[in-house]
C-alpha cells in the first residue's frame, strides 16, 4: 500500500486537533513553531525522512484554504490600545484584615481586586505588596487591552482560545466596560504580545485586500 504524501499526513494531524485548526484558520499561527510541534507526530507515522520546510509548506496551503475572517475581532484589536505591566504580584487577604491604607495604595496604580465574600484576591504591582508587607502567592505580567468600543459577544472566549492554541499560560481574564485584563506568567508576556500584534497585522492585511478587491 502506497504511503500518503507528507502534506496529506500534515493535513490529517492538524485537522484532527481543534487547537491547531484554531491557529491555522485565524491566520495568526507561527507556522515555524507549529511545524516543529507537528514534526514528531509526522515522524511517528512514516519511515521516510521528513523536512521541516515540507511541513511549513503544507501548513501554508492549509492556512490559505481554511482561513476564516473575524472582522470584528481583527478590527477591534487594530484600534485597541495595549498596555503591559510587568512585575505584577498576586496575594490573598481576609476581608476582615483589609485596612484603609491598602485600598489607598491600590487606588493609585493598575490593580485588580476579586472578592468571594471572605477573602480578597489582589493582583497589583510588587511594590505595593512590599510596602504593605503582604506575602505573595505568585508573580505575573498584566496586559490591559483598551478597546475603542464594547467587545462583541464571544470576544473574550475567542481570545482565550487563541491564547491556549499559542501555548500561553493564562491565569486570569477579566473584562470591565471596554477594557480586557489578561494576567499571564511572566515568561508568556512576550508571546502574548506577539500574538496580539499578529491580530493587528491580520486586520491591516484584511484592509489592504479589501481596498485591492474590485468593487
Amino acid at each position: 500500500m502506497q504511503e500518503q504524501p507528507i502534506s496529506r499526513l500534515v493535513e490529517t494531524i492538524v485537522s484532527e486537533n481543534p487547537l491547531y485548526m484554531m491557529m491555522i484558520s485565524t491566520g495568526i499561527a507561527n507556522l515555524s513553531a507549529l511545524a516543529k510541534e507537528v514534526l514528531p507526530l509526522i515522524m511517528s507515522t512514516t519511515d521516510r525522512p521528513v523536512k521541516l520546510g515540507t511541513i511549513i509548506k503544507a501548513l501554508e496551503r492549509m492556512e490559505a484554504k481554511n482561513k476564516v475572517t473575524m472582522p470584528n475581532m481583527f478590527q477591534l484589536m487594530s484600534e485597541a490600545e495595549i498596555m503591559v505591566h510587568s512585575g505584577i504580584g498576586e496575594a490573598e487577604i481576609m476581608v476582615g484584615d483589609v485596612k484603609p491604607e491598602l485600598l489607598n495604595e491600590l487606588g493609585h496604580d493598575a490593580a485588580i481586586i476579586i472578592s468571594d465574600g471572605t477573602r480578597l484576591k489582589l493582583i497589583a504591582p510588587l511594590k505595593i505588596f512590599s510596602r504593605l508587607g503582604l506575602s505573595l502567592t505568585a508573580e505575573y505580567s498584566l496586559i490591559r487591552i483598551v478597546l475603542a468600543e464594547k467587545a462583541p459577544v464571544g470576544f473574550v472566549t475567542t481570545l482565550i482560545q487563541l491564547m491556549r492554541s499559542n501555548k500561553i499560560s493564562v491565569k486570569h481574564v477579566l473584562r470591565y466596560d471596554n477594557d480586557v485584563y489578561i494576567v499571564v506568567d511572566r515568561q508568556d508576556a512576550a508571546k502574548l504580545m506577539e500574538m496580539l500584534e499578529r491580530l493587528r497585522s491580520q486586520a491591516r492585511n484584511n484592509e489592504t485586500q479589501s481596498k485591492a478587491s474590485p468593487t
